[in-house]
């Protein structure tokens, strides 16, 4: 999953493959956008149906202005 990420935005998100524990990312602060930012990646599965679940708080950080951009989602 990739995602942009504007400046001065500390954004998170959370996704969970399956019944998997749920990976958080983090964005990292940063003074301009960024686009192409990997947020999640899973580890290699086995032929078959799968489900991710994402996550993205209203609120995160205390500052109700962030914001998550989903780029695009690529599989193999």
């Amino acid at each position: 999953m990739y995602g942009s990420i504007p400046p001065n935005n500390t954004a998170v998100s959370t996704y969970t493959l399956d019944l998997s524990s749920p990976i958080t990312f983090v964005s990292p602060n940063l003074t301009q956008y960024t686009s192409g930012q990997l947020f999640y990646q899973s580890p290699i599965l086995q032929n078959g149906l799968h489900t991710l679940s994402v996550n993205a708080p209203d609120t995160v950080v205390a500052d109700a202005s962030t914001e998550v951009f989903f780029d695009f989602l690529s599989y193999v």
